[in-house]
């Protein structure tokens, strides 16, 4: 398996250097702050990948860690769909949809999400009463 945080924060760099967001790949990169973490939005061709470049410390005993990805879908305009993910440490993210759009300079993603066995990694159901059944990620000024 190979260690994205490493091609991570080189592609970050990359992006980061090159003006204003473009990258030599002819994608884009946005950071956005969602729930006291640093998210990495890119985008190529409409593809867009969300990860954490700064996950906030309560986050990491879940087992997210930087380059661990937020969503992975497409924008077509102002819509944004595809699938976010949950972390339970030791068990493998588990997927669910999501869409959404984006609101100023921010982006809302809403659907529902996964609900656990307790203590286990199986999903048992879905719900919209979660906080991770609608994720807003806050462009940041102070990241750029």
């Amino acid at each position: 398996m190979r260690d994205f945080s490493l091609f991570s924060k080189l592609l970050a760099s990359l992006v980061l250097s090159a003006a204003p967001c473009a990258s030599a790949f002819g994608g884009e990169l946005d950071i956005y702050e969602h729930n006291g973490s640093v998210i990495n939005w890119f985008v190529v061709n409409g593809e867009a990948t969300a990860t954490y470049a700064t996950p906030k410390a309560s986050l990491l005993a879940s087992g997210i860690q930087e380059g661990s990805v937020v969503f992975k879908g497409f924008e077509e305009g102002n819509r944004i769909s595809g699938t976010a993910y949950t972390y339970r440490k030791g068990c493998a993210p588990a997927p669910y949809e999501v869409v959404g759009y984006f609101s100023g300079n921010n982006i809302v993603l809403s659907g529902p999400s996964p609900v656990r066995a307790k203590g286990g990694c199986g999903v048992l159901s879905y719900t919209l009463d979660s906080p991770n059944a609608k994720l807003v990620f806050k462009y940041s000024s102070t990241h750029h």
